[in-house]
């Protein structure tokens, strides 16, 4: 006999889909950090957590991924302890081959020229070293895409940065690297998949 295969038909993921399925506030993971100290929020950065969510809410399994993903309460009882949580992890996975059907494979930029060919285009983009930490460009940020605005930012803020990026950064550099808004234009590498 010969051996039985059996092909599942796997959802086509739409960007309107995880556009809606980003979170509207912050998702928390509360817990006792490494002191048994309860904090409210053990994660300190939630770009990836953000981007796992609106994932995992339209259908795309992270389960298996080796990604460091959130401890404590996880707020998402349907997947439970597999958001990602840091960005170039989320990156790298993506990377490494198309993960769901609906996202073409990575197109890779400098900081400098993404936005001339991101024009009306939609998807997951992923910004490295763009984060000022004590004048070392460092930190990374994955986020959605459509057509300049970021999910993160909000159309407003999405605007602001986009349009004025060194007088943004420049002007709440004066605050402290903590509430910087560094120009995403300065990243080394600015990789996007797109999503229809």
């Amino acid at each position: 006999m010969g051996s039985l295969e059996i092909k599942t038909k796997q959802k086509i993921i739409r960007f309107s889909e995880l556009w809606n399925n980003y979170p509207k506030d912050t998702i928390q993971h509360p817990g006792k950090d490494s002191n048994n100290t309860w904090q409210e929020d053990l994660m300190d950065d939630h770009c990836a957590i953000n981007v796992s969510e609106a994932l995992l809410n339209s259908g795309v399994s992270l389960k298996k991924t080796k990604a460091v993903k959130c401890w404590g309460e996880c707020p998402n009882k349907k997947y439970p302890s597999q958001h990602i949580i840091r960005a170039t992890e989320l990156a790298k996975w993506l990377e490494q081959k198309t993960q769901f059907k609906g996202c073409a494979k990575p197109k890779y930029y400098t900081g400098q020229t993404f936005k001339k060919f991101l024009d009306n285009k939609k998807g997951i983009i992923y910004f490295e070293d763009y984060w000022i930490d004590h004048d070392v460009r460092s930190g990374d940020h994955i986020d959605l895409w459509d057509d300049n605005e970021l999910a993160s930012g909000g159309y407003l803020g999405s605007l602001i940065r986009n349009s004025m990026p060194n007088l943004v950064e420049a002007v709440t550099g004066f605050l402290g690297d903590s509430t910087r808004i560094t120009s995403l234009e300065r990243s080394k590498r600015v990789i996007f998949w797109e999503i229809d």
